[in-house]
């Protein structure tokens, strides 16, 4: 049986911190919308990688769990959702959110001194993580054996008389079939 890796996910917030009066709320809005686009660029940097790596104590290159990871933004917000994939789900989230986490150290660094949160506009790390328990791949002797099993039912209802088979008799043949049929 074969498993597939899990994925995890962390998400954070592009926001401004220029300015906490309601005035201010719409062009800080407008200021870290126009840094998503930069700040998916800085989720791929060396330095996030290695940020990451020293976080959680990873024994891997930098190149290596770079192909784990992808930054996205979803339409027509300020949110940068990060998605990793490891052993097991715990071990995703945790990438994913020491990604995140690295993201924010770096951003302090270019655009400012470098002191957390120091940047004008940076990341707030979303609270919530989520991630998926690994999916067990069919095997072939899983599919074979539910389609045997299948077959059989399916031929033994089907050659049935009408008489054996109905309300008080067991499972009638319409419902056999709704059962069986995965058509939509």
């Amino acid at each position: 049986m074969q498993i597939t890796a899990a994925v995890g996910a962390a998400s954070g917030q592009v926001v401004s911190l220029q300015g906490t009066e309601i005035g201010a709320a719409s062009p800080g809005e407008s200021v870290a919308r126009s840094r998503v686009e930069s700040y998916l660029a800085v989720a791929r940097w060396r330095s996030v990688t290695e940020n990451a790596i020293a976080d959680l104590g990873l024994d891997t290159t930098p190149e290596a769990l770079d192909t784990r990871i992808s930054v996205a933004n979803p339409r027509d917000t300020s949110t940068i959702k990060i998605s990793a994939t490891a052993d097991t789900p715990e071990g995703a989230r945790d990438l994913a959110v020491a990604w995140l986490r690295a993201m924010i150290v770096t951003i302090d660094y270019a655009e400012s001194d470098g002191t957390e949160g120091s940047a004008a506009v940076t990341v707030v790390a979303g609270t919530r993580t989520r991630f998926r328990r690994p999916r067990r791949s069919p095997t072939s002797r899983r599919q074979c054996s539910s389609a045997a099993c299948s077959g059989s039912a399916w031929a033994s209802c089907s050659s049935a008389p009408a008489s054996d088979v109905g309300p008080d008799r067991g499972v009638s043949i319409r419902s056999l079939r709704s059962l069986l049929d995965h058509r939509a």
